[in-house]
């Protein structure tokens, strides 16, 4: 017989932290197939469900019994992927010149070119 998500989640909440292994079997799987649907990365993935499991195991004092633990766990996994999208520096591709517009035009790309060196020439 199969025990509840909700008994081990008990369990570990009130110390027995050894259940959490049979927690992470059931939901890495799913956790992982989670993120990687949503982030396209699947090392980030992986990342994200390690830090899911810790989280538990850092705050298992907050889990309720009246709490659906499949519930409980998803909003946990949430909060992991808004974290970590907050703490990513965004990634801006640099171009060396515009592929397309006046600049490509020489009749404006010169004077524009001049501007901008007595500009850079005439700044203190």
């Amino acid at each position: 017989m199969t025990v509840p998500d909700e008994d081990l989640m008990l369990q570990v909440r009130d110390g027995e932290v050894a259940m959490l292994g049979v927690l992470f079997d059931r939901y890495q799987t799913p956790l992982y197939n989670f993120y990687t649907k949503m982030t396209q990365d699947r090392a980030l993935s992986e990342d994200l469900v390690q830090d899911v499991f810790l989280r538990i195991l850092r705050y298992r004092h907050t889990y309720r019994p009246d709490t659906p633990f499949r519930a409980w766990i998803y909003q946990i996994a949430r909060n992991a992927r808004f974290d970590a999208a907050r703490k990513a520096k965004p990634v801006t591709p640099m171009l060396t010149e515009p592929a397309c517009g006046p600049l490509n035009d020489p009749t404006v790309a010169a004077p524009v070119a001049r501007s901008m060196a007595t500009g850079i020439l005439c700044a203190p």
